[in-house]
């Protein structure tokens, strides 16, 4: 791993917290316009840079060819559009609320988000200061060749892909309009271009990056790269499923102002059957004393029944959760351990998930004791946000030495059957028509080989803790944080 003793980053003045609409939405991202960085350090930056649509850094373009050609151009006029967009209309919305309403966890060094993929641009407007961020995806991570060697149809789809998946994740319209400059399948593989794209979006530039082994059990099968999606929102084909052992990597990048951060990346199955005690996640994530847990738009895997595993370390560990209604249920939150504050609005779950509704949070929304506040930003595309809930859940603690939690979130008994009609009147639909609806969710949930959530077993006996090839590669966890509260 490279080893920088600074990053001498020039015009770019630490933001005072004070500036407005405009400069406040240049003030997003901090953007570096010269660093002083090793060779292999600057090839690195400036191959995250190509691939967000970026220029150089001051005397470091290692790839003047590529940026000359016509299709990178379209991609940075496109990519600057989206992420200017993006931050005017959402980015800083999401930024000063987190600012107002998570100022208690705001110098937690670690930031858990288990879903989602490479993106990791919610969590990071959420806890900006964070010194670590954890991501999970489906996708491998894998090492991305020399630039110089890469054929032009191979990069012109790479970025086609990265546009596409960009304006997904931002949610704006794909910018990606003009034909596909190659065949189907010949971009760059894995997880590793948007985690890199992402990184310099966000106003880092590159360190070093690590791939680090796991334990991924038997012998690795050769994976066309094809059939390994680019588009971290997007299934795998079915005949690379578990085609490859497990991979994991790690970005040590410095931010715009200086400070340097740390980007993991794991491929990750957060099924119980997937996600081992001895898994290399978890193993990293228990040297951590604590952590904020950030779940968004996760098609509520946490409500299957096979996902206890993370959610009793999620209960153990977390400091905050900042999530959805796709995250952990409501009804696994005891009022005597967490603390649940509610933002923004839920009448139920999407159409798609209406099978994973929750009724119990649509009366928690609708308590006139305990009235939701406000969410100044929605969720969807962003000419047309709907309103969306978010949930700040806090273990119900005085002193630092009771973290972590010693609470484990074990499915609480079902629910009583709630009344249909009185559950769709605070949705304003008509009794019939929702009965019609959930009935047709589960419908399509069984099609798809979904089952509705039910009680989980109970949890068998831990399994022993195995020493992982990850050990050795891993940085030392950073130093506790002190969340006793101030005078």
């Amino acid at each position: 791993m490279l080893a920088l003793s600074g990053c001498q980053l020039a015009d770019i003045a630490k933001r005072d917290g004070k500036s407005k609409n405009k400069d406040e939405v240049d003030e997003l991202y901090l953007q570096p316009k010269a660093a002083s960085l090793p060779p292999e350090a600057q090839e690195t930056t400036d191959i995250a840079r190509l691939l967000a649509g970026l220029p150089s850094l001051s005397d470091q373009d290692a790839n003047k060819k590529w940026r000359s050609e016509s299709f990178w151009r379209t991609h940075a006029s496109g990519m600057n559009k989206m992420w200017k967009e993006f931050g005017a209309k959402r980015g800083i919305k999401v930024r000063n609320w987190s600012v107002a309403e998570l100022s208690d966890v705001a110098s937690i060094p670690v930031v858990f988000q288990p879903f989602g993929g490479p993106n990791f641009v919610f969590s990071h407007l959420l806890i900006p200061n964070a010194e670590t961020f954890v991501v999970c995806g489906k996708a491998p991570c894998l090492d991305i060749p020399k630039f110089d060697t890469i054929p032009e149809g191979v990069l012109a789809d790479t970025i086609f892909q990265l546009r596409q998946a960009s304006a997904n994740i931002l949610g704006l319209e794909s910018e990606a309009t003009s034909p596909r400059p190659g065949p189907e399948g010949q971009s760059l593989p894995g997880a590793m271009p948007m985690l890199l794209a992402l990184a310099a979006r966000t106003g880092h530039v590159i360190e070093a990056v690590e791939l680090m082994p796991t334990d991924g059990g038997g012998s690795a099968t050769v994976v066309d790269p094809s059939q390994i999606p680019l588009d971290p929102t997007a299934e795998a084909a079915p005949s690379s499923k578990q085609a490859h052992p497990t991979s994991a990597c790690v970005i040590t990048m410095r931010s715009g102002d200086g400070r340097q951060k740390r980007l993991f990346y794991f491929q990750q199955d957060m099924r119980d059957e997937g996600l081992p005690e001895s898994a290399a996640l978890l193993q990293y994530l228990n040297k951590q004393s604590r952590v904020v847990v950030v779940v968004h738009e996760s098609a509520h895997e946490l409500h299957q029944p096979n996902t206890m595993r993370i959610q009793r370390y999620i209960a153990k560990h977390a400091a905050a959760l900042i999530q959805d209604p796709s995250g952990v249920p409501f009804r696994h939150f005891s009022p005597e351990a967490w603390n649940v504050q509610k933002y923004g609005s839920y009448a139920g779950a999407p159409s798609e998930y209406r099978n994973f509704d929750q009724p119990e949070l649509i009366f928690a929304y609708s308590d006139k004791s305990s009235t939701p506040q406000a969410l100044p930003f929605g969720t969807g595309l962003l000419h047309k946000e709907l309103p969306t809930a978010l949930m700040v859940v806090r273990p119900l603690v005085t002193r630092t030495s009771e973290l972590p939690v010693n609470v484990d979130v074990t499915p609480l008994p079902e629910p009583p059957a709630v009344d249909q009609a009185e559950v769709a009147a605070l949705r304003n639909t008509p009794a019939s028509q929702e009965t019609g609806e959930q009935k047709a969710g589960a419908t399509a949930a069984g099609a798809a080989g979904v089952s509705p959530p039910a009680p989980a077993p109970a949890a068998a006996a831990p399994e022993p803790a195995a020493t992982s090839a990850l050990e050795a590669s891993l940085a030392p966890p950073l130093a506790p944080v002190d969340l006793t509260p101030k005078p």
